[in-house]
């Protein structure tokens, strides 16, 4: 199969014609070298030879068609030259895109928006709290709540998310049930109340009186 010779270093090749597979690979040892100006340092940071890390120099100056350092008998010192420096910008420029494209991929997961329901009476006890952390921990997450979703509401997409207080059996194999906790329910009166020191007291004897309850669409934030 016929193949592109590599450059000889005589002159600068159209970027149209590099072998990027190839050129790929080369770049991250460039920005060692081009950080540091000493083999010995890259070698060691790159868990390479002084040998290997300066042959790949040679081979990604060679496919650029010019130098890009000014090399020192000194120990393995080098400085990087106005091409290298030019280069070098361009690979900086690159990786950060990259970098943003990982960040963008990491964050497909955790951005919004995010539709939860659950009873008003956790609205501030669990509710609030959670959606405060999730913002802090993902600050591109959009939260709505409502309060009227159930397991079906999850299983047909209405919600992502549903907190109730009893769990019926899931609708659907793909939404997964998890069991929070348990929550209590009491029933409290003063000292002048008729039940106050009753040691013993059943749903009848509460029921024979009255009571105050919260009123639709009252949340204590206290």
């Amino acid at each position: 199969m016929p193949r592109r010779k590599r450059g000889d270093g005589k002159g600068a090749r159209s970027m149209k014609s590099l072998d990027l597979e190839g050129f790929w690979v080369w770049l991250p040892t460039f920005r060692v070298v081009a950080g540091r100006e000493n083999l010995q340092e890259a070698s060691r940071i790159l868990h390479l030879s002084a040998s290997s890390v300066s042959r790949t120099i040679r081979l990604l100056e060679t496919e650029l068609g010019r130098p890009l350092f000014f090399f020192s008998r000194d120990g393995g010192r080098l400085r990087i030259n106005p091409a290298g420096r030019l280069f070098l910008e361009a690979v900086r420029a690159s990786m950060r895109l990259v970098d943003d494209g990982a960040e963008g991929v990491r964050g497909l997961a955790t951005r919004g928006p995010a539709r939860i329901s659950l009873p008003r009476a956790l609205l501030s006890i669990l509710g609030l709290p959670t959606i405060i952390r999730g913002r802090a921990a993902h600050p591109d997450a959009c939260f709505y709540v409502s309060h009227d979703g159930d397991a079906r509401a999850v299983a047909s997409g209405l919600v992502d998310v549903a907190v109730v207080c009893s769990v019926p059996p899931s609708p659907d194999r793909n939404v997964e049930v998890v069991r929070l906790g348990s929550i209590g329910v009491a029933v409290y009166c003063g000292r002048k109340h008729a039940l106050w020191r009753s040691k013993t007291t059943s749903f009848d004897d509460v029921a024979e009186h009255s009571f105050i309850t919260e009123a639709e669409g009252v949340i204590d934030v206290g």
